[in-house]
């Protein structure tokens, strides 16, 4: 069985995060899948986990931003680009994610403008 959909978010740029956890645990849901694999896809920015606290957010941000000096104008956001992950995939076991206990989901857009961003969810499985 496979099952798609997408979220759509507005983003402001810079570095934007988004914790995306309740929608992907969402969509895997209404999928009906109970073990199988959950991949979620965007080509406008990371996706990633990490602990969705403000601390741990700082701390990445702080780092991502150190590439700005890098570059001239909307440059950074190439390099930033290239070193990302476009992708993660989420084991679904006996109808649940397998994340850790302080492990969310997260959407970072990398550019330097306000935007849109399509994250293409995909749950395959039985």
């Amino acid at each position: 069985m496979t099952h798609s959909d997408t979220i759509s978010l507005r983003t402001k740029g810079f570095t934007d995060i988004f914790d995306i956890t309740d929608n992907v645990k969402a969509i895997a849901s209404e999928s009906g899948v109970t073990d199988g694999l959950v991949t979620v896809f965007c080509s406008t920015g990371t996706i990633t986990t990490i602990e969705y606290e403000a601390g741990v957010f700082g701390e990445l941000i702080k780092s991502i931003d150190k590439i700005k000096s890098l570059c001239d104008g909307n440059g950074f956001s190439h390099v930033k680009d290239a070193i990302r992950k476009c992708s993660i995939g989420i084991p679904i076991v006996k109808g649940k994610l397998t994340l850790g206990t302080w492990q969310q989901i997260v959407f970072i857009d990398l550019d330097d403008r306000s935007g849109e961003a399509n994250i293409v969810v995909q749950v395959i499985g039985e």
